[in-house]
């Protein structure tokens, strides 16, 4: 009977065991599911420099990338170097990544691009932005469960109204200049159509909740000499 009973819990631990990996390879195909990925493109044949500025509430910040130097004075911003037509994918090991991109320049003016990625607490979401004045041309491509989807880039300074998934220049609210930065005009037009909350079409794309997507911010040529205008 005591052999009997010692080989029965052998046998009980190895089903311990055995359920554990099983759970282990459930828990890791689950990240790899669900779990969200990001990359930052320069499309143009010229090297360029990225500035990236991480929100507060951030996991990802700047000391998690290598790469991105900071500076004591401004930690959570940082800049990295990126050569023309290099595609460099961003460490997020599943961790919520709140950042704005902008190339060769940043603040005032410049255009920018923001995601959130791994958001813990609601929605997924990027834009193309001219909030604080317009430099260049950005395109921000989403894959996610429901396709592949394409906002920007920008026309110029003017004429993005109809863009989806780009706030139009000084217009902070989307749909109107409220508070813009920059020393900009409250009434310099050009802003989306609808409401602030219903802006129409949308200046900012919302990701899928659950599955997998990826966000590539990419610095383009601009639309007339690539022949998108």
């Amino acid at each position: 009977m005591r052999l009997q009973r010692k080989h029965l819990l052998v046998v009980l631990a190895a089903l311990v065991v055995l359920g554990a990996g099983v759970l282990l390879r459930r828990g890791n195909r689950d990240v790899e599911t669900d779990g969200r990925t990001g990359s930052i493109a320069n499309e143009t044949d010229k090297d360029v420099i990225v500035f990236a500025s991480f929100s507060p509430s951030s996991k990802v910040q700047p000391a998690d990338w290598p790469f991105c130097a900071s500076t004591d004075a401004a930690p959570s911003n940082c800049t990295f170097p990126l050569k023309a037509h290099e595609d460099k994918s961003l460490p997020l090991a599943g961790r919520y990544l709140n950042v704005t991109y902008s190339f060769n320049s940043n603040g005032c003016p410049s255009t920018e691009a923001e995601m959130t990625l791994n958001n813990p607490g609601g929605y997924d979401t990027t834009d193309v932005s001219l909030v604080n004045g317009f430099s260049n041309f950005i395109e921000v491509t989403v894959k996610d469960t429901s396709g592949e989807h394409h906002f920007g880039p920008p026309k110029g300074q003017t004429g993005n109204e109809r863009l989806d998934g780009v706030f139009p220049w000084a217009c902070d609210i989307c749909v109107g200049s409220q508070s813009p930065p920059c020393g900009f005009p409250t009434d310099a037009g050009g802003c989306k159509a609808g409401t602030q909350y219903d802006p129409k079409p949308p200046c900012q794309y919302q990701l899928p909740q659950k599955g997998v997507a990826s966000i590539k911010v990419a610095l383009v040529k601009p639309p007339i000499e690539a022949g998108l205008w």
